[in-house]
């Protein structure tokens, strides 16, 4: 959903392992629209930031991970504000 990378097991590498990922970090926001498979290395870095705030990081620009790059569901998020 942000790094496009396949997922591999927990065994094979825990970086790159699915893990569930709030987009909008908001605990009332409990939806189906708001919840989504990330790889544990994104889900980590981007923590309790906003999708926006996090795509300006680091971790972002050293993987060519951008506004652009990323699953429409995250790019609506962006143009909702968050």
């Amino acid at each position: 959903m942000y790094c496009g990378t396949d997922f591999l097991s927990p065994k094979e590498s825990a970086k790159l392992s699915p893990s569930w990922e709030h987009i909008i970090n908001d605990a009332s926001i409990i939806t189906r629209e708001n919840i989504a498979l990330c790889c544990r290395g994104c889900n980590a870095s981007k923590g309790q930031k906003s999708v926006s705030a996090w795509l300006c990081s680091k971790y972002c620009q050293e993987r060519g991970i951008t506004e652009a790059t990323v699953a429409p569901i995250i790019q609506q998020a962006i143009s909702m504000g968050q």
